[in-house]
This record gives C-alpha cells, sequence and structure tokens, in this order.
C-alpha cells in the first residue's frame, strides 16, 4: 500500500523508521546480553560483533579541561536569567553529593575525588571545582587563548549587536565556536553525549568502588524541559519551550525540537551503553547495561512519535529534583 505523504510526512516517516530500527536493535541487545541471577546469557552474534569493533577504553566519560573554566559568574553579563534559573537547579547544589556520606566513600576508595568533580561540579584549575554543574559542564570550558568565550559573544566588531551581524559573519562565528570546543544548543548529539557521559556512568574504576552504573530516571527531553531549561536568549523574561534563538534564525518549532530531541537521545543513550560495554574490562556485570532495559521501554511507549500521540509520550514530560 502506498502511504500518502499528506497523511505522514517524509520527517515523521523517517522519525518512524529510526525509532523502529532503534527498537529492533535494543531488542537484540536486550536478549543478547541480559544478565539473570548473576548468570550471563549466551551472547547475541550481532552484538558481539558491535562490541567487538568498539575500541577498548572507548568508554564515554566527561572530560572538561579545568583550565578552560571560566566559572558562571563570567556569563552573567548576558545571561543573567541564566544564570537565575540554574541557581534555582539541582544542577547548581550537585556538589553537596561530594561531602555526603556515599560521595566520601566513593572518593575514598576511588582514590581521589577527581572523577566526582567533573560530573558533581565543575573542575576548576584551582584544583577542585566551581560551585555546582554549571555552564561550561554543559557546554565546555571557554577560557584561554583558543577558547569560545570571546568567539561566541563578537557579533562583528566593537558595538554590533546579535541584530546586525550579517549572515556570513554569523556562519563563520559559530563555525569558530564549536571549532573552539563549545557545544551549542543546536547540536543536539554532542549536547545529548554530554549529559549521558554523566547520567550513564562508564568509569570502571568509578563502578569498581561501588557507585551506581547510571541514574535510571533520566530522559533527554523530560530534564532539560524540566527545572534545566533556560531559553532566555531572544526575551531575558521568558523562558522559552525550546531555545529562541534557534526558533527566531532557524524557525525550528518546539515541536521539532522535542522530536529531534527524541530520536537523537534514545540514539545516544545506546551508543553510550554499548560504548561503556566495549571498554569494560572486569567491572560488575551492569556495567554498560545499565539503561538498556528503561531504554527498551521508552522505545516501546515513544514508537507511536510520528502523528499526535507523541505528545502523550514526551511532550508534556518534565524532571524537577534528582541527582
Amino acid at each position: 500500500m502506498r502511504l500518502k505523504s499528506r497523511m505522514y510526512p517524509p520527517r515523521m516517516l523517517l522519525s518512524g523508521v529510526v525509532l523502529t530500527a532503534t527498537g529492533a536493535i535494543l531488542a537484540a541487545v536486550w536478549l543478547g546480553t541480559v544478565v539473570s541471577a548473576g548468570q550471563p546469557q549466551p551472547a547475541n552474534p550481532t552484538l558481539t560483533a558491535f562490541v567487538a569493533a568498539v575500541p577498548e577504553g572507548s568508554a564515554v566519560t566527561p572530560g572538561i579541561d579545568p583550565a578552560k573554566v571560566k566559572g558562571a559568574e563570567s556569563c552573567t553579563k548576558c545571561h543573567q536569567s541564566e544564570h537565575n534559573a540554574w541557581k534555582a537547579s539541582v544542577h547548581f547544589r550537585n556538589n553537596e553529593r561530594l561531602t555526603s556520606d556515599a560521595g566520601a566513600k566513593y572518593a575514598k576508595d576511588f582514590g581521589s575525588k577527581d572523577a566526582c568533580i567533573q560530573c558533581h561540579s565543575t573542575p576548576h584549575s584551582s584544583g577542585g571545582g566551581v560551585v555546582g554543574v554549571s555552564c561550561e559542564s554543559c557546554h565546555t570550558g571557554s577560557g584561554g587563548a583558543d577558547g569560545w568565550f570571546e568567539i561566541h559573544s563578537d557579533y562583528g566588531g566593537e558595538g554590533v549587536t546579535r541584530e546586525q551581524e550579517t549572515e556570513d559573519h554569523r556562519t563563520q562565528r559559530l563555525a569558530a565556536t564549536e571549532k573552539a570546543g563549545m557545544i551549542r544548543s543546536a547540536n543536539v548529539y554532542e549536547l545529548a553525549k554530554n549529559c549521558y557521559a554523566c547520567h550513564v556512568v562508564g568509569n570502571e574504576k568509578l563502578l569498581n568502588a561501588g557507585h551506581k552504573p547510571g541514574q535510571s530516571g533520566f530522559d533527554l527531553i523530560p530534564w532539560i524541559q524540566g527545572e534545566v531549561r533556560h531559553n532566555f536568549q531572544i526575551d531575558q523574561k521568558v523562558n522559552a519551550e525550546s531555545p529562541s534563538l534557534l526558533t527566531a534564525t532557524k524557525g525550528t518549532s518546539p515541536e521539532e525540537r522535542k522530536r529531534v530531541m527524541l530520536v537523537v537521545g534514545k540514539m545516544v543513550e545506546l551508543e553510550v551503553c554499548l560504548r561503556n560495554l566495549g571498554g569494560r574490562q572486569q567491572s560488575r556485570a551492569e556495567t554498560g547495561l545499565c539503561r538498556i532495559e528503561g531504554l527498551g521501554r521508552t522505545s516501546r511507549r515513544c514508537s507511536r512519535i510520528p502523528g499526535r500521540r507523541y505528545s502523550r509520550c514526551c511532550q508534556g514530560r518534565t524532571h524537577s529534583g534528582g541527582g
């Protein structure tokens, strides 16, 4: 039967195909690697080949350069509303875990707080971490001679505003910020991978110290749409549903943004779990598998993304609190 494009736009069909493929991969992964009563089941050949192709030591872990971290206060000149939203979020308070009993135990067993600071704070050249999971935890360290801090707000010279910037200069500026390492909101893949680098733990030594493998309740859309949302670029009084500058310059609607985040988020989550598996040496059996069962459930729940039922899946879900 020929599908009418009027009923199924190409973008929706593509999303459906990607999610269907994701579901099939997840099923193979789950059936091939599920651990029952501590005994691994026979490996799925497809998964075995995939994992074998991933180089050793390729687990996805955060890697913020402390020398490039300027600190959240550096952003307040242009992003005061974003800064206020951050201070009211769980990210701001997350470094409290470093001084908890569990945090002290993990640091002692691991040998230092270095790995802890990467995800529960923002590493700094002072040797510790600046308060909480801050701007540069998500967008990467911005300072230094080759950093992106000065580049990203230069619209074409002194006195030139964002509204006056030429299209050619904007294209060059964005390319330069990405070359300097900035993770921009428009780059959903890198943004998602940076999130999952912490919310799925890939550090084998930390896991062997007793840290849990991942955060079972983490899902990209509800968290980004929840209390960590800070889309004030166009209007500092309005926290838009999706990045307002992206909407203004590219016409990307909130619904389109969520669809992209849903598909990319699930694929990145699967990638991170499998890469953690590929880099595993001797850690606990569930390392890298921590999210696969939940990922399968979410993929099935969201498999109706082509169409209005998408809103039932993720559109209205938000997250607040947690860790």
